[in-house]
């Protein structure tokens, strides 16, 4: 049973090593090929198989046992009294230490099948995501790959929802204005305990840009407002930046870095899976 659980860990550990790499090389085509389902039932089937193994060696050992040897002190008080004829089993009857074994394997195997059942479904619980993002949903998007990097993640915020062949592709604006161009699933990461109202988004504003690139998306949130805090800014009431309802970038604390207390909106700089599993609201 132990070892069953571990070859399934060591399965979907490798499933998550896999779809790691695809996230941030966007080439899904090995963790595609990665069945996981075949391979939990074709490790399910091996420990099977052994149980059954195990079983038959067992009864094997069972019928060969010798048999108790008769008293030759014994006076039969009888003589016209008849020997019973013996008992032969057929192939298809099994001996009570056989029959026995078979229902220990049956329940092994239900036990097995459960078990692993209920790791999948812990498992697939922790991967879940929403598949089809709604307008108003607030999401990030990589900065990775920009010339001038203040955080990992733009926060934004779903504002239209398009088909380009067969593909569902989304729009998004970030806190100043509308940004260019459009973005697939696998581009946005879900933050689903977040909305508009406590991030102050609103595309109703005055001002409101309407064909930002990301860059200049990033470069308004990192040069708008800054600070220059010691402790946790999302727990100073002064601090400039939870005030202007936005969170710190590398131009504060004097580089970011710096600042090791500071956790304004920092689940808004992790993955969507990081996110999902660690930050409660």
């Amino acid at each position: 049973m132990y070892a069953l659980i571990r070859e399934a860990d060591i399965v979907y550990e490798e499933e998550a090593k896999l779809r790691e790499h695809a996230r941030k090389t966007k080439d899904f085509d090995e963790y595609d090929q990665f069945e996981v389902e075949k391979q939990i039932q074709h490790l399910v089937h091996l420990s099977a198989d052994r149980v059954m193994e195990q079983a038959a060696e067992q009864a094997a050992f069972e019928d060969k046992k010798p048999a108790a040897k008769p008293n030759v002190n014994k006076v039969e008080t009888r003589a016209t009294k008849r020997k019973s004829p013996a008992k032969h089993l057929s192939l298809t009857e099994d001996s009570p230490s056989r029959k026995k074994i078979r229902l220990e394997v049956k329940e092994a195997k239900l036990k097995q099948a459960k078990k692993v059942n209920e790791l999948r479904r812990k498992k697939a619980g922790k991967l879940k995501r929403k598949e089809n993002l709604e307008i108003g949903d607030i999401c990030t998007v990589s900065t990775q790959g920009l010339k001038k990097i203040y955080f990992p993640y733009l926060p934004v915020m779903i504002t239209a929802v398009s088909n380009k062949g067969d593909y569902r592709v989304y729009s998004v604006a970030s806190k100043h204005g509308y940004i260019r161009g459009t973005f697939m699933r696998d581009d946005l990461q879900h933050h689903k305990n977040y909305t508009a109202e406590i991030l102050n988004f609103s595309t109703e504003l005055d001002g409101f840009k309407k064909n930002l690139s990301l860059q200049n998306a990033c470069d308004k949130v990192a040069l708008g407002t800054s600070c220059n805090c010691s402790g946790d800014c999302s727990k100073i009431a002064r601090c400039s930046c939870k005030a202007a309802g936005t969170f710190c970038t590398s131009l504060c604390h004097s580089g970011r870095g710096k600042n090791k207390k500071c956790t304004l909106l920092e689940d808004l700089c992790c993955s969507e899976g990081d996110y999902d599993s660690d930050v409660e609201h």
